[in-house]
C-alpha cells in the first residue's frame, strides 16, 4: 500500500483511535434497566428490538446481582 492509499490513512485511524482507549480504566456498573431504556430512547431512534434486549440483559445482571450470584464480566458462555 502506498503511503497516499485511502485504506492506509483509514486503517492508520482506526489504529490510532482503538490505541486511545483508556482499556485499564474502569467505571462504575450501573444496573437500572428503566433508566437505560430512557437514556437509549433519548439517544437512539428507533432500534426498539435491540433496546429491548439491551435492558433485558441489564435486568438480569441486576437479578443476579440482587440474588448474589456471582457474573463473570464480558461476553455470556455456552
Amino acid at each position: 500500500m502506498g503511503d497516499s492509499s485511502a485504506r492506509r490513512r483509514w486503517i492508520r485511524t482506526y489504529l490510532d483511535w482503538l490505541v486511545s482507549v483508556p482499556w485499564s480504566k474502569r467505571s462504575d456498573e450501573r444496573l437500572d434497566p428503566s433508566a437505560a431504556r430512557e437514556q437509549l430512547d433519548s439517544d437512539h431512534a428507533g432500534l426498539d428490538d435491540v433496546k429491548d434486549r439491551i435492558v433485558e440483559y441489564l435486568a438480569v445482571r441486576k437479578l443476579r446481582q440482587d440474588r448474589g450470584i456471582r457474573t463473570t464480566s464480558g461476553a455470556a458462555r455456552s
